[in-house]
Parts: C-alpha cells; structure tokens; sequence
C-alpha cells in the first residue's frame, strides 16, 4: 500500500524516507522538558492547584 502511495506522489513519501532527529528536534525537546519540569516543580511547590480544605 505504501508503494501505490509512494507510485503516485501521496504522502507515502514522507514516511518512506529515513530519517533521525535533528538538532532543531532536540532543541524542541529540551524546550518541553524544561517547560513541563517546571510546570511540575511549581505544581508540588509553590503553587498547587488542589488546596487541601479546611
């Protein structure tokens, strides 16, 4: 099925071809990690979103 796609141009091309993550791929990784580290540390510190009633 991928070559039929791959035969008549379709999308089949972008999947065929090899391919590893570049340096802007892991510069938007580390971006998430950093952001959603933080987003976490914040949360279990300084600003939790789920105060314990009183």
């Amino acid at each position: 099925m991928g070559d039929a796609i791959t035969a008549r141009g379709g999308a089949g091309q972008i999947s065929a071809a090899p391919s590893r993550p570049r340096r802007r791929d892991w510069i938007a990784f580390a971006v998430l990690l950093v952001v959603c580290g933080s987003a976490l540390a914040l949360e279990l510190t300084i600003l939790p979103t789920s105060l314990p009633r009183r």
